[in-house]
């Protein structure tokens, strides 16, 4: 999930382009430590929206060195992490790593590893930033009482170029379209769906939670949305299908 922030950061820093390929061999070695991709077989040479499509992590592990600690909480704070989004109930705040990082600490955080934590509506917010052209939007519950609408807080321009927005959506697209999309169960023919997915590592080491964030229909999103399934293992599974089934309902409510 974390990764389409990273993604962003780094076209807007000119650190990639959507067409810079980086070459995944399966591994990143930083010092004495070896970081692995999810693919131990390696993505071969991928571009950002290969890398989103395939959650590559040996790119976003580059990327996030590119990046360095600093512009990478940059980043993160962004698209809100770390701070509540003004829901009007009980919220947490998140957290991100805030003392001195070594590099792999700061590889590993633009995966969403280490000391960072996310809520799912943090991660939500920032997926409708992704389908609104680049805006925080904060969650309210009531639009109006009887007649009188409520006010609600205007959107909060994140400052992303239209370019850097179209190129991480692009990859997001691809993530569901593709038969390589790790969230490729989440595709169907009723409506155009972006995502990414995700997996949680928890302290039951074979039972990570499975998270899934996205929006649609693409042309004109009406929803956007973050599921994580505890201990659902990964996110191209039951989240995606959640997803699947959810924009569905948005689409076509009376077929379902």
């Amino acid at each position: 999930i974390a990764k389409l922030a990273v993604a962003a950061a780094a076209l807007e820093r000119r650190l990639v382009t959507p067409h810079t390929p980086i070459v995944c061999p399966g591994s990143l070695t930083i010092g004495d430590r070896t970081f692995h991709c999810w693919n131990r077989d390696g993505h071969g040479p991928v571009n950002l929206r290969e890398a989103i499509m395939q959650s590559c992590n040996v790119y976003f592990m580059t990327v996030a060195r590119r990046l360095g600690a600093a512009r990478l909480r940059a980043a993160f704070e962004r698209v809100g992490f770390s701070r509540r989004t003004g829901w009007p109930l009980e919220e947490q705040a998140g957290r991100l790593p805030q003392r001195r990082l070594s590099e792999g600490e700061v590889a590993i955080l633009g995966l969403g590893q280490g000391e960072i934590l996310v809520t799912p509506l943090q991660a939500a917010v920032m997926a409708g930033a992704f389908a609104n052209g680049g805006s925080l939007v904060e969650p309210w519950i009531v639009q109006s009482v009887g007649s009188r609408a409520l006010a609600h807080r205007a959107p909060r321009h994140i400052g992303w170029s239209a370019d850097t927005v179209a190129a991480v959506v692009a990859g997001m697209r691809l993530v569901v379209a593709e038969p390589a999309g790790t969230g490729h169960r989440a595709s169907t023919q009723v409506v155009s769906i972006a995502g990414k997915t995700g997996t949680a590592q928890t302290h039951v080491a074979d039972r990570p939670h499975g998270w899934f964030v996205g929006f649609c229909p693409v042309e004109q999103p009406r929803v956007a949305m973050a599921i994580v399934a505890e201990h659902g293992g990964s996110g191209g599974d039951l989240p995606a299908e959640i997803a699947r089934t959810i924009c569905e309902y948005i689409a076509a409510p009376d077929t379902l």
